[in-house]
């Protein structure tokens, strides 16, 4: 069989979502009506906003996901213009709104979201790229597709592999369930998470929690813990990244941006410390900004968030 590779570097394949983010007021309570100090409606979800810093980064990079037939739904496919991701495997899912976010940003940028799902339920198999056109798939979401998580996708990602395909991916905020991961984590050259979501799956933090998941079969892996920095196993070493001090107004999305980065410098360099380094100035980046997706930046921009 002739393998034809895709000309897109990147295939992103996972959840897009609306997210309206509001700043101030006190904790909701029935019969207060609280009062908020502004508001804001962006491009969301583990899947744009990774598809959205690769293009930053200067990758060609193809989406796969689905939006309901709405408003939302064309908002999201016209920004994702605008962003520079090829859009064209996009799929509006029949009978579903849009998935939407909203999300409390409160002082620091610490943040806290209620998710509707929508139509990120439906992405399925079928929506997926043939294996052999895959140079790297990268799955924004684990644990949030419900058609996909498990052993569907664990078979897929085995396919992928078997034809010289790279594979890696992050999770999204849904550790309830962390058996779903299992089969698919020998399928990953690389696993991206948060520090929360590494302690819910593996009881442990840092390193422990890195090296762990790596000995259940992720290639490399990469847990960041915010103002923390990162944690990091690779098949040859542990280690830890220092985070980049900035003034946070917003998180929303510096774990994307981090990953994208780490992707790109990785794909280029084959360094994982060196990647890791730039995907903390990533998230260091996309924190100084409203909203998940920061001001268009490039690796030359990043270097001047490096000591001196």
């Amino acid at each position: 069989m002739v393998t034809t590779r895709s000309p897109v570097a990147f295939e992103v394949i996972g959840r897009v979502v609306l997210d309206v983010s509001f700043t101030g007021g006190e904790r909701w309570s029935e019969g207060l009506l609280t009062k908020l100090n502004g508001y804001s409606i962006n491009p969301g979800g583990a899947a744009t906003n990774v598809s959205a810093n690769l293009a930053f980064l200067g990758e060609d990079v193809r989406l796969r996901a689905c939006v309901g037939e709405d408003f939302a739904g064309k908002y999201l496919v016209d920004e994702l213009t605008n962003l520079g991701v090829d859009h064209s495997s996009v799929r509006t899912a029949p009978d579903e709104q849009t998935s939407i976010s909203l999300i409390n940003v409160a002082s620091g940028g610490q943040i806290g979201v209620a998710n509707f799902q929508g139509a990120n339920v439906a992405l399925s198999i079928e929506d997926l790229p043939a294996p052999n056109a895959i140079t790297w798939i990268h799955v924004a979401g684990l644990l949030q597709l419900p058609k996909l998580d498990g052993q569907p996708l664990a078979d897929y990602l085995a396919s992928v592999k078997a034809v010289g395909g790279r594979v890696s991916a992050n999770l999204s905020r849904n550790t309830r369930d962390p058996t779903r991961l299992f089969p698919v984590l020998p399928y990953l050259d690389m696993l991206f998470l948060n520090k929360d979501e590494a302690r819910d799956i593996t009881g442990q933090v840092g390193v422990g929690a890195a090296d762990h998941l790596k000995r259940l079969g992720a290639k490399s892996v990469f847990v960041t813990s915010g103002p923390d920095g990162a944690s990091v196993a690779t098949p040859t070493e542990t280690f830890e990244i220092q985070a980049f001090p900035v003034e946070a107004v917003d998180t929303t999305g510096c774990g994307d941006a981090f990953a994208a980065a780490c992707l790109v410098k990785f794909s280029r360099t084959g360094d994982a410390r060196l990647s890791a380094r730039y995907g903390a100035a990533a998230g260091a980046w996309t924190a100084t900004f409203r909203g998940a997706l920061p001001a268009r930046y490039s690796f030359e921009s990043l270097d001047a968030l490096f000591p001196r």
